[in-house]
């Protein structure tokens, strides 16, 4: 690990053997968590990238459509407010907001039918 660290070994490889030894480095998917990346990612400093997982994707799917469906009914202040501000950008922000939100409060649920109840609680309360 030294040699790693090391000056010597910066000056005697390439950035692509540095890429090669990343990717091979871990021995199996199951070294490969959403952690890991979200950690190199910040350790590069890369804040315009992030690693997300398929609960996140459904979560965002159905906070996304429920946005729109309460800014094409004018049925939320909250989304009103938002798009008159900031238009499609505003609500986009607004999305990610809540998708993060819902993830911090329930990201490690195991769910068993009661995930759009939740959801839609959660909704009611953030934006109706």
């Amino acid at each position: 690990m030294e040699f790693f660290r090391s000056e010597d070994f910066h000056s005697k490889v390439t950035p692509d053997d540095c890429v090669e030894i990343f990717r091979t480095v871990l021995t199996g998917s199951s070294d490969i968590t959403k952690e890991l990346i979200n950690d190199v990612i910040s350790d590069y400093c890369a804040d315009n990238v992030q690693a997300i997982d398929s609960d996140y994707l459904e979560t965002y799917y159905e906070i996304v459509r429920e946005i729109e469906f309460a800014k094409d009914n004018e049925t939320s202040n909250v989304v009103d407010e938002i798009f008159e501000a900031h238009g499609t950008g505003g609500l986009y922000e607004l999305a990610v907001k809540l998708t993060n939100k819902f993830q911090e409060q329930y990201g490690d649920t195991e769910w068993d039918g009661e995930f759009y109840d939740t959801l839609e609680q959660f909704l009611e309360n953030e934006i109706y």
